[in-house]
């Protein structure tokens, strides 16, 4: 019994201690000491209180956003974007177009005639060749033609040549002088016509009497 109120008592004293520090602690800290303590707690209460619950509500929100666009593409069906190429003009029939058709050879051929007659030009010689183009539906005519007669009246036939036939070309052209102001010309002269109607035959073997 005596031990148990001499326990009391020491807690008593101790007690006692505490609170006389305590208070002449306090008695010591002034107003401004305490204002610059919770100064100094601000910036952690604004992390616990503030910071982290904007930040999980903003992950929270990512994270809705995110499910949300996943969901959508699940939904979709989705197909390979293939790029529509628009349909490729016939280039072929377009480039055609500028040639005359076949059966107009036989006309033409006599046309030459009429201008090497217009020129008074001498034939020499005149053979034909004929080809149907592998490549492109064009049917092409070759003329190998030796002419004789004044260089004026040789300039003037290959001006009606080029003047009248946009489809002719000419690979071979020599002209050399036979005697006094007479020249001799080795002319060759394709034609190129395209093949529409396949039913026209005959033009092969139907040469002008030139």
């Amino acid at each position: 019994m005596e031990e148990a109120i001499r326990d009391m008592a020491l807690l008593s004293a101790f007690l006692k201690r505490i609170w006389w520090d305590s208070h002449r602690y306090f008695e010591m800290v002034s107003r401004f000491d305490i204002f610059m303590f919770f100064l100094l707690l601000l910036p952690v209460g604004i992390q616990l209180y503030v910071n982290i619950p904007l930040k999980s509500y903003i992950d929270q929100k990512e994270i809705i956003k995110l499910e949300k666009t996943e969901s959508k593409v699940d939904s979709l069906d989705l197909k390979p974007l293939v790029k529509q190429e628009p349909e490729l003009k016939d280039i072929t029939s377009e480039f055609l177009i500028f040639f005359p058709e076949k059966n107009q050879i036989n006309d033409d051929l006599f046309k030459i005639k009429g201008y090497i007659l217009k020129r008074k030009l001498e034939i020499n010689s005149i053979d034909y060749e004929y080809e149907e183009l592998k490549e492109i539906p064009l049917f092409k005519v070759k003329i190998k033609i030796k002419l004789k007669g004044n260089y004026r009246a040789q300039r003037n036939f290959t001006y009606d040549l080029f003047s009248n036939f946009s489809y002719l070309s000419m690979p071979v052209f020599s002209l050399k002088g036979h005697s006094d102001q007479i020249y001799e010309s080795d002319t060759e002269l394709n034609l190129y016509y395209r093949l529409v109607d396949q039913s026209v035959v005959g033009v092969k073997d139907a040469s002008p009497n030139l």
